[in-house]
């Protein structure tokens, strides 16, 4: 097998293992739209670009905590699909900060 070809598998994996973890959202107060339920069908829907686009939109407009997972997943599918290798790194960057604990009042190191 190819690096090409093991990078890929590996690169969904991650993101997976983080967007499953990923509960935070932009606003957890703000109910889930109309819009963002669509964006995220679309998201499932589209291929590439549409596909990525669905998928952000989704996201910003709010979708709800047990959606966001699987639409982040998704978003990284997409990107490894296009090979955009540092938006890719940028999402997963996003989803482990958005699942990291936050440090204890005596701990400032994490």
């Amino acid at each position: 097998m190819s690096a090409r070809g093991r990078v890929i598998p590996l690169a969904v994996a991650l993101a997976s293992s983080v967007a499953a973890g990923a509960e935070r959202g932009p606003d957890p107060t703000r109910r889930e739209t109309p819009a963002a339920r669509e964006q995220a069908r679309l998201c499932e829907r589209q291929s590439l670009e549409e596909g990525v686009a669905a998928c952000r939109a989704a996201l910003e407009l709010g979708i709800g905590a047990e959606r966001r997972g699987p639409v982040r997943e998704m978003l990284a599918k997409h990107l490894v699909a296009l090979e955009k290798w540092d938006e890719l790194a940028e999402l997963l960057r996003e989803a482990s900060a958005s699942t990291r604990p936050a440090p204890s009042p005596g701990n400032a190191s994490g």
